[in-house]
């Protein structure tokens, strides 16, 4: 999995004891890398997503408190055997399943053939969330099959930018 992070003003991170910085180093990605730990709330803005069973959502290292608004690109391929209308996305919080209101995107609506990569940009608007909430889950949408998760599209990169 490819991910980069551009992590705007993020700038309490630090590495712990034997670990180092999240990517970015301190203060680009704010939480630590193996061995190391975060510098409080909103420290670990997302640099990929995990594939699971039915979706993609980010690391446990990641938490989104903190920021207000979260820049995202997200590239996955195509992978149902057909042309491919993307017009959507589901996405939730973790760990307690809140809506994620989406404030700007962009997705490829229509064309995308077998085997094609295509990249839905986001505007993610996080300031409704409660404290409790650390990650974002989320499946893309197709007008002809619904729900896009790991069966039907793989995750190929991401792009983050987390706003205070």
């Amino acid at each position: 999995m490819l991910g980069l992070c551009a992590c705007g003003s993020n700038t309490s991170g630090t590495a712990g004891t034997g670990g180092s910085a999240g990517t970015g180093g301190t203060g680009g990605g704010g939480s630590a890398g193996t061995g190391g730990t975060g510098g409080g709330v909103g420290t670990a803005c997302p640099v990929t997503l995990d594939t699971l069973a039915d979706w993609f959502e980010t690391p446990a290292e990641t938490d989104i408190r903190g920021f207000s608004s979260i820049d995202a690109a997200l590239t996955f391929r195509n992978d149902t055997g057909r042309a491919l209308g993307v017009d959507g996305t589901q996405l939730w919080s973790i760990p307690t399943v809140e809506d994620v209101p989406i404030s700007v995107s962009n997705f490829p609506i229509d064309g995308v053939a077998d085997g094609a990569e295509f990249t839905m940009s986001l505007v993610l608007d996080l300031a409704a969330l409660t404290s409790s909430e650390t990650g974002l889950a989320i499946r893309p949408t197709s007008p002809a099959l619904g729900t896009l998760g790991p069966s039907e599209v793989s995750f190929v990169s991401a792009e983050f930018t987390c706003n205070p």
